[in-house]
């Protein structure tokens, strides 16, 4: 399943803008067999596949966003870690950034959210009515498209829009200019773009305190990705201690040498993992957290583990602690793939948070076991969600949850079953809500 944006230049003599005239086009957006640009036309009493506009600000809206569409995770994680800013401009500036609609300019957009995802892309689109152009977009729902895909189709349609303009003598406009400028962008300054985006920042307004800071965690960091990974789940107040919390973090791990995964480790890989692994656009988006209970579920199958029974994580997972408080949405630094796991956690976390931390890294080195080093974040992605579903129905599963209850649903009971599976009882209370029957 991919996205694909497809425009079919028109003639529009009637326009006067320039740049408009030269991108008029019947546009169309399709993701796999589904088009998003389907809408319901007041005027015409009917229903069509496209709309008529100009593609010029869409283009121009692409460009202007460019470092927030191609950063994984951008800004996601700090929105949540309490940036210094009020919950409705955040979301305002959530929709400014990802949204197609506010490509604006007059003419009708879908509600498309372009949510850039680490491998992936997570599209988002609601019914939409655009009130001023008498249209009603009526498709809805959510799609998982490969995140590399995804980019490159971006850049065509600019490409497309830039040439289109150029073919009709049309020069120096915003969208050429800025764009020419995010082309020729070299590559370390890229990489400070993307770490910028990654805390919700626009790259070219970062004043000269935070890009000092930004430079300085990437020179010691040294891992583009561990940062962004980082980035993404702390907000600006708590760039500087995010830092040293990871380098805390990445020296406890250096000093362990690398073990070989367990014989059980690699039999869930080899059984369990390469039947459900997949990247995450094989998976349902509207609910993720349904592939992380399945994958659960098969795990304490194959390894005959009767529902209520407390799962055993140290012959997977080794755990490792160091003395700083993680920030933000930050959780834990794990390493996974050819060698055996181990996951960084802060001292002071509880026990039960571990554990459930612990979980997480399990799901990772066993369906998507090609890893490395990277952080773990309470986040929102589709990632975060099957893991974190995963985590619960491994320690602690729903069936052995209602056996162990036996329709008794009190605040005591709920806290003996908690502990019975040694987790948290909010992961209790998660699995009551969303997978026990209430009699």
């Amino acid at each position: 399943m991919t996205l694909r944006l497809d425009v079919q230049w028109e003639e529009a003599e009637e326009v006067s803008s320039p740049e408009l005239a030269a991108t008029w086009a019947r546009f169309s957006i399709f993701v796999g067999g589904d088009c998003l640009t389907v809408i319901e036309d007041t005027l015409a009493s009917g229903y069509r596949n496209s709309i008529d506009v100009s593609v010029y600000p869409l283009a121009e809206w692409v460009a202007d966003n460019w470092w927030f569409l191609t950063t994984p995770q951008a800004g996601r994680g700090a929105e949540s870690a309490g940036i210094s800013m009020p919950s409705n401009r955040a979301l305002n500036e959530k929709r400014s950034r990802y949204s197609l609609a506010s490509a604006g300019d007059g003419f009708p957009w879908p509600s498309l959210m372009l949510l850039p995802e680490t491998g992936s892309y997570l599209l988002a689109q609601s019914v939409h009515r655009d009130r001023l152009q008498r249209v009603r977009f009526i498709m809805s729902g959510q799609y998982i498209v490969d995140f590399q895909e995804t980019v490159y189709t971006l850049e065509r349609f600019v490409d497309s829009v830039v040439r289109r303009l150029e073919d009709h003598g049309v020069e120096h406009t915003r969208l050429q200019v800025e764009w020419l400028a995010i082309q020729a962008t070299p590559e370390g300054e890229r990489d400070f773009c993307h770490a910028a985006a990654a805390l919700g920042v626009d790259p070219y307004s970062a004043n000269d305190q935070l890009a000092d800071q930004i430079l300085q965690a990437s020179e010691r960091v040294q891992d583009q990705q561990l940062l962004l990974d980082l980035l993404a789940g702390v907000g600006v107040s708590q760039l500087a201690s995010g830092i040293e919390w990871l380098s805390s973090g990445l020296r406890a791990l250096n000093a362990r040498a690398p073990g070989a995964p367990s014989a059980q480790l690699i039999h869930l890989t080899e059984t369990v993992g390469a039947q459900l692994a997949g990247t995450h656009h094989d998976l349902v988006a509207n609910v993720p957290w349904e592939t992380g209970y399945i994958r659960g579920r098969r795990t304490r199958d194959e390894l005959s583990l009767d529902p209520t029974m407390r799962f055993d994580l140290s012959p997977y997972v080794s755990l490792l602690n160091i003395d700083l408080q993680s920030p933000g949405l930050v959780e834990g630094l794990a390493r996974t793939g050819d060698v055996a796991p181990v996951t960084v956690t802060s001292r002071r976390r509880s026990g039960q948070s571990k554990r459930f931390v612990q979980a997480r890294v399990l799901s990772r080195a066993v369906f998507e076991p090609q890893q490395g080093s990277y952080v773990i974040t309470h986040g929102g992605t589709t990632r975060d969600k099957i893991e974190r579903a995963f985590a619960a129905e491994l320690l602690a599963p729903a069936l052995g949850v209602e056996n162990l209850l036996d329709n008794d649903f009190s605040e005591a009971s709920r806290t003996s079953v908690a502990k019975h599976f040694n987790v948290d009882r909010r992961v209790v209370d998660h699995q009551i809500d969303n997978q026990v029957q209430l009699n």
